[in-house]
Protein backbone atom coordinates (compact mmCIF):
# COMPACT_ATOMS: atom_id res chain seq x y z
CA UNK A 1 0.00 0.00 0.00
CA UNK A 2 0.96 3.51 -0.96
CA UNK A 3 0.21 6.69 0.75
CA UNK A 4 0.70 10.42 -0.95
CA UNK A 5 1.23 12.92 1.15
CA UNK A 6 0.29 16.87 -0.60
CA UNK A 7 1.15 20.33 0.32
CA UNK A 8 -0.13 23.15 -0.88
CA UNK A 9 1.49 26.67 0.55
CA UNK A 10 0.58 29.90 -1.54
CA UNK A 11 1.58 29.12 -5.33
CA UNK A 12 3.70 26.00 -4.35
CA UNK A 13 2.59 22.58 -4.04
CA UNK A 14 4.51 19.62 -2.83
CA UNK A 15 3.72 15.92 -3.15
CA UNK A 16 5.76 13.05 -1.16
CA UNK A 17 5.15 9.14 -1.07
CA UNK A 18 5.33 6.77 1.94
CA UNK A 19 4.75 3.07 2.39
CA UNK A 20 3.35 2.97 5.74
CA UNK A 21 0.33 5.32 7.02
CA UNK A 22 2.29 5.92 10.16
CA UNK A 23 5.17 7.45 7.67
CA UNK A 24 2.75 9.66 6.05
CA UNK A 25 0.99 10.68 8.92
CA UNK A 26 4.36 11.61 10.32
CA UNK A 27 4.94 13.67 7.02
CA UNK A 28 1.69 15.37 7.49
CA UNK A 29 2.51 16.27 10.83
CA UNK A 30 6.31 17.98 9.85
CA UNK A 31 5.07 19.76 7.12
CA UNK A 32 2.04 21.23 9.27
CA UNK A 33 4.53 22.08 12.08
CA UNK A 34 6.37 24.09 9.44
CA UNK A 35 4.14 25.65 7.81
CA UNK A 36 2.34 26.74 11.66
CA UNK A 37 6.04 28.70 12.10
CA UNK A 38 6.78 30.28 9.15
CA UNK A 39 3.38 31.09 7.56
CA UNK A 40 2.47 33.92 9.55
CA UNK A 41 -0.07 36.75 8.76
CA UNK A 42 -1.91 39.88 8.78
CA UNK A 43 -5.12 40.92 9.07
CA UNK A 44 -6.78 41.53 5.80
CA UNK A 45 -9.20 44.17 5.78
CA UNK A 46 -11.35 44.55 1.79
CA UNK A 47 -13.96 46.56 3.53
CA UNK A 48 -16.62 44.91 2.58
CA UNK A 49 -14.96 41.88 5.10
CA UNK A 50 -12.22 41.75 7.29
CA UNK A 51 -10.21 38.33 7.54
CA UNK A 52 -8.34 37.73 11.00
CA UNK A 53 -5.41 35.53 10.68
CA UNK A 54 -7.16 32.74 12.13
CA UNK A 55 -9.61 33.08 9.37
CA UNK A 56 -7.19 32.55 6.47
CA UNK A 57 -5.79 29.08 5.12
CA UNK A 58 -2.26 29.69 4.58
CA UNK A 59 -1.54 25.86 3.98
CA UNK A 60 -2.98 22.74 3.80
CA UNK A 61 -1.25 19.26 4.14
CA UNK A 62 -3.43 16.13 3.28
CA UNK A 63 -2.71 12.55 2.70
CA UNK A 64 -4.26 10.03 1.05
CA UNK A 65 -4.24 6.26 -0.27
CA UNK A 66 -5.59 3.07 0.95
CA UNK A 67 -9.36 4.20 1.94
CA UNK A 68 -8.11 7.41 3.73
CA UNK A 69 -8.26 10.65 2.67
CA UNK A 70 -7.81 13.54 5.36
CA UNK A 71 -5.92 16.39 6.30
CA UNK A 72 -4.76 19.50 8.19
CA UNK A 73 -5.38 23.29 7.56
CA UNK A 74 -2.96 25.60 8.74
CA UNK A 75 -4.13 29.03 9.81
CA UNK A 76 -2.11 32.27 9.28
CA UNK A 77 -2.38 32.16 13.50
CA UNK A 78 -0.53 28.88 12.98
CA UNK A 79 -3.73 27.19 14.63
CA UNK A 80 -4.76 23.95 13.07
CA UNK A 81 -8.17 22.26 12.05
CA UNK A 82 -8.03 18.46 10.80
CA UNK A 83 -10.36 17.09 8.30
CA UNK A 84 -11.79 14.19 6.50
CA UNK A 85 -12.16 14.16 2.63
CA UNK A 86 -11.07 16.50 -0.13
CA UNK A 87 -14.01 17.88 -2.03
CA UNK A 88 -16.17 17.91 0.75
CA UNK A 89 -13.73 18.56 4.09
CA UNK A 90 -15.97 17.03 6.96
CA UNK A 91 -14.06 18.70 10.38
CA UNK A 92 -12.60 15.90 12.90
CA UNK A 93 -13.95 17.34 16.24
CA UNK A 94 -10.97 17.19 18.78
CA UNK A 95 -11.41 15.96 22.24
CA UNK A 96 -10.33 17.53 25.40
CA UNK A 97 -6.46 18.14 25.27
CA UNK A 98 -6.41 16.73 21.74
CA UNK A 99 -4.10 18.79 18.83
CA UNK A 100 -5.67 18.98 15.59
CA UNK A 101 -2.70 16.47 14.56
CA UNK A 102 -3.74 13.83 17.47
CA UNK A 103 -7.20 13.80 16.18
CA UNK A 104 -5.73 13.32 12.78
CA UNK A 105 -4.11 10.65 13.96
CA UNK A 106 -7.66 9.14 15.95
CA UNK A 107 -9.68 9.49 12.77
CA UNK A 108 -7.82 7.80 10.19
CA UNK A 109 -6.24 5.28 12.39
CA UNK A 110 -2.59 6.17 13.06
CA UNK A 111 -1.30 5.56 16.12
CA UNK A 112 -1.58 8.93 18.56
CA UNK A 113 1.28 10.82 18.86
Amino acid sequence: MSYRVTVRRAATVARFSAVTLEAALDAVEAAARDAARSERRAPVDLRVRAYAPGDQVVARVEVHGGGVRAGVDVHGDGSMTAHTGRVRRAPIEKRPDETALAALRRAVGGTEG
